[in-house]
């Protein structure tokens, strides 16, 4: 799929390289699947979700990986699409995601299996959770615990 690594990469570099394939090739995956969708004449969609970010050198951030009791936005930030067809859409069934399309970000885990379950034809309210939290710390000395996500920083 990809050439062999170019020689002489640092750790920073190599880490770059392999994050952006790794995305390059997920990329690549949906597409499949949304044109294996639009294939279909039956409704049909796609929920995808990944594990959460990292701090790459790049990023500025002075932080590597998701490791450290310090947690940032880069470290909790979890990617999540949801894909459908044209039979889908015309089901009117993407309506019943409006509430979360109107709501700004950040959504939370349960947002996306909400979210799910909903578009399956659950008869439940479909809300975004008002304070997102993740666990860790927020800055260099604060206990480890709860932390809500708009306290992060970078």
């Amino acid at each position: 799929l990809f050439g062999p690594e170019p020689a002489g990469l640092d750790d920073a570099a190599r880490d770059e390289l392999r994050y952006q394939r790794s995305a390059e090739f997920s990329a690549s995956l949906l597409l499949r699947m949304a044109q294996f969708m639009d294939r279909l004449s039956v409704p049909a969609y796609l929920v995808f979700t990944s594990d959460h970010g990292e701090n790459l050198v790049s990023d500025g951030t002075g932080r590597q990986y998701h490791a450290g009791p310090v947690n940032g936005r880069h470290d909790t930030i979890v990617p999540a699409l949801v894909l459908w067809n044209r039979a889908f859409a015309d089901s009117g069934r993407v309506q019943r995601l409006d509430t979360l399309r109107q709501a700004a970000p950040p959504l939370a885990h349960r947002d996306v299996a909400q979210a799910w379950l909903r578009l399956l034809g659950a008869p439940a309210a479909l809300a975004p959770t008002p304070q997102p939290m993740t666990w860790g710390a927020a800055r260099p000395g604060d206990p480890v615990g709860p932390v809500p996500c708009a306290a992060l920083g970078p």
